[in-house]
């Protein structure tokens, strides 16, 4: 192979290296800026997820105070005045005051789609925070934990109405004292409890979502 042979070799295949590097400089360049546009996007909905999910948590955090306040409470505070007097000592008033809640059958609905859309998402392990992780397994934890608890009681409350047939009778205050064994128990103050301490628990977890 002579000389010019040679040199045009070598230029050819300097042109080809060339063009090859910008050929990979341009693949490279365009795998960043595809990477950062998904990250990007990734990070945007990512946020997007965690404020619906925050907004879902709110939601329950409001139904779990209000069934507490509304329910729980008052009947715990029942149960707390039959344990600490007999039947016959009972003061009509009192009676009267409890009845409206006494006789109330809780109905208690967990919103849970907007983490269920989060974990399905795949997005949840770009959470770089694994307290927030934690803190939000454990609020949905506790949110299923106080449905059963409170389907439980709703079913032995109809249970035990059945039993002494008070759907079939006119009601009253004094219709109590038929169930005056169902509601001395320490159920309601147990469950009132536990909606206190899954209030906690979300509260805690909201404020991590700021």
């Amino acid at each position: 192979m002579n000389n010019s042979n040679i040199k045009f070799l070598t230029k050819e295949i300097g042109k080809y290296l060339r063009e090859l590097s910008v050929v990979v400089v341009g693949i490279a360049i365009t795998f960043t800026i595809s990477n950062w546009i998904e990250s990007r996007n990734n990070k945007k909905e990512l946020e997007e997820n965690l404020e619906t999910v925050k907004l879902e948590l709110q939601e329950n955090l409001k139904i779990v105070n209000d069934l507490n306040r509304d329910f729980y409470k008052h009947v715990a505070g029942f149960s707390n005045y039959l344990q600490n007097n007999d039947w016959q000592n009972l003061n009509k008033d009192s009676l009267k005051y409890y009845s409206d809640y006494a006789l109330y059958i809780p109905d208690f609905i967990v919103k849970t789609s907007a983490f269920e859309m989060l974990k399905t998402s795949g997005l949840m392990r770009l959470i770089k925070d694994k307290k927030m992780i934690q803190a939000l397994w454990n609020s949905y934890f506790f949110l299923e934990r106080l449905k059963i608890a409170n389907d439980s009681y709703r079913q032995i409350e109809i249970t035990e109405m059945e039993r002494m047939k008070f759907f079939s009778i006119k009601t009253s205050t004094f219709d109590l004292s038929q169930l005056y064994g169902f509601y001395s128990n320490r159920l309601a103050n147990d469950l009132s409890y536990s909606f206190e301490y899954a209030s906690k628990v979300i509260e805690e977890t909201l404020s991590q979502l700021k």
